[in-house]
């Protein structure tokens, strides 16, 4: 699960993960839209290893004003990808 505390804008048009197995990854909400994550945790690439897909949630204070499934990919450079 991926959590933020607050509402990333309105609802994604084609929600994605990308990773590379690093400590960077990049969750796409649209063709030319994404958020670079930075640091992810050692425990966090390593469920991601063998996941297809992550529940991606979204806060504003108590309440959850949207949630989603965004399928992973794993790529070779995700860094490449980030503008």
């Amino acid at each position: 699960m991926l959590l933020f505390e607050k509402s990333l804008g309105g609802k994604p048009e084609l929600p994605f993960f990308l990773y590379d197995g690093g400590a960077t990854a990049l969750l796409l909400l649209g063709l030319f839209c994404g958020i670079k994550l930075k640091n992810l945790a050692p425990a966090a690439l390593e469920a991601l290893d063998g996941a297809s897909e992550i529940h991606v949630v979204e806060k504003e204070g108590e309440e959850v004003v949207r949630d989603y499934i965004a399928p992973v990919e794993k790529v070779s450079d995700v860094s490449a990808m980030i503008l």
